[in-house]
């Protein structure tokens, strides 16, 4: 008997100091190896004034449901499980927010339907870029457009296809063609006036051309000329501009000393009297046949160059006379 008791008194003390830290969490009466509700009370409030830490270590643990009632393990474990689940919810919400899948290097990327759907609408675009010149009309999807833009068509099909037509339509401006001149004599500088061109084309009358923008050209021979400039660009065609030039030369010139002279003679009936500078009106210039009759007569000179035509008159010879106050002079004209 005494060392039964001796026995027990032992497994008290060594359970003094495992379980000391647990005896206030449990409120059931127990009255395990025969001890009475009363005894057990106190020896857990001798185990706990025995224990030195009132936290359990992790050897204490496992005799923590020896204390605790059912009720109470199902609360700690629900707790726990609780704990665990919220746990699981901050890292995986942590994962999401702070770490991003990049892909790695290589691989393919491929687009696909997944399943078998019954109703698929494709959008179907139809781009046209389109030029026109300026002044024309370009008739797209019923409509007529003639001005420089981006126009955009949009349909749906009676299925449901919906379908986009885009114009990107640019307006080209039209060629221009025009010219100025100056003559000095038998040479004549041409001034291109053109606009919305890239080339040209000058044809001086005498069956030669040129391309050049501002051509010079020196005549062969004096008369009139056709000179017709065409002007083109790469989209609108081409435009045409034509003026008559005079140009002069002194070849064979009958000359009046240093008052003026006049060329070329013979001459089919054209004729070109030159002064220099001496524009006044004192000089008088006739022009007569073999008969005594006045053909031409210019009684005020008001031109350095003055284009005399005579191809109306018949062929043969006729007499010029110059006169000023101080100079008269007649000579011999000839017309072939």
């Amino acid at each position: 008997m005494d060392s039964e008791k001796s026995k027990i008194s032992r497994y008290l003390e060594k359970a003094k100091t495992l379980l000391a830290p647990f005896y206030f969490l449990s409120k059931a009466e127990r009255n395990d190896n025969g001890f009475s509700s009363r005894q057990t009370e106190l020896d857990k409030k001798l185990i706990y004034s025995l224990a030195k830490s009132k936290i359990p270590n992790l050897r204490q643990i496992k005799y923590l449901k020896r204390f605790l009632s059912r009720k109470e393990l199902i609360l700690i474990n629900l707790c726990l499980a609780i704990i665990f689940i919220n746990l699981f919810i901050l890292g995986y919400n942590f994962y999401k927010n702070h770490v991003k899948l990049v892909p790695v290097l290589g691989g393919e990327y491929i687009e696909g339907l997944i399943g078998a759907p019954e109703h698929i609408n494709p959008l179907y675009a139809f781009p046209e870029n389109y030029e026109i010149c300026e002044g024309e009309t370009y008739v797209w999807q019923g409509s007529d457009y003639n001005t420089a833009g981006t126009y955009i068509a949009e349909y749906t099909s009676f299925n449901g296809c919906d379908s986009i037509y885009q114009l990107e339509l640019t307006v080209n401006l039209v060629p221009i063609a025009g010219f100025s001149f100056e003559t000095n004599e038998a040479e004549v500088t041409f001034t291109n006036t053109s606009s919305n061109a890239s080339s040209y084309l000058w044809d001086f009358g005498d069956g030669n051309t040129e391309t050049l923008e501002n051509p010079i050209y020196t005549y062969a021979a004096s008369g009139d000329y056709s000179v017709v400039l065409t002007a083109y660009n790469d989209y609108c065609g081409e435009s045409t501009d034509t003026q008559s030039v005079s140009a002069t030369t002194r070849i064979n010139s009958i000359e009046f000393g240093d008052i003026a002279m006049i060329y070329p003679n013979p001459s089919k009936g054209i004729f070109y009297f030159v002064t220099n500078n001496h524009l006044s009106n004192d000089l008088i210039v006739k022009i007569i046949d073999v008969n005594g009759q006045v053909v031409y007569a210019n009684y005020q000179i008001t031109k350095t160059i003055e284009k005399i035509d005579l191809r109306n008159y018949a062929k043969g010879i006729y007499f010029i006379q110059v006169r000023s106050e101080k100079y008269v002079k007649t000579k011999k004209l000839i017309i072939e």
